[in-house]
């Protein structure tokens, strides 16, 4: 094992997080620019202490994307899922106020009640 893997600074959980990310980014390993832009951009909010994972993560694509559209004209927006509402009770009420509307328009999807729910 390295002295990264021992050390007390060491969550394996993060580094399968991170890896996940580079996966599901290809963009990640490609393209300079993007990468040191998530970079500093995830420096940035480990700075003002926003918890490591999967939602800044998510968080650092989200702003790539509105900052960069030209770079990922041919990248595929990420699926929204329900781990994007950070907040559990907020997610909950999401996930209430999803079923309700449902009732009211049966082919509303899933995907698509999310996006207008964090757009709007």
């Amino acid at each position: 094992m390295s002295d990264y893997e021992n050390s007390p600074n060491h969550d394996p959980k993060l580094d399968k997080d991170l890896i996940d990310f580079i996966d599901e980014n290809p963009w990640f390993n490609s393209d300079p620019v993007l990468r040191e832009a998530a970079i500093e951009l995830d420096s940035r909010l480990h700075l003002e202490g926003v918890p490591s994972g999967k939602a800044r993560f998510r968080h650092v694509e989200d702003q790539l994307r509105k900052a960069y559209a030209d770079r990922f004209y041919d990248v595929p927006d990420r699926k929204l899922t329900w781990s994007d509402i950070a907040d559990p009770n907020e997610r909950r009420a999401a996930k209430q106020g999803y079923e309700r509307t449902k009732v009211k328009f049966p082919k509303m999807s899933e995907a698509q009640f999310l996006k207008d729910f964090l757009n709007g």
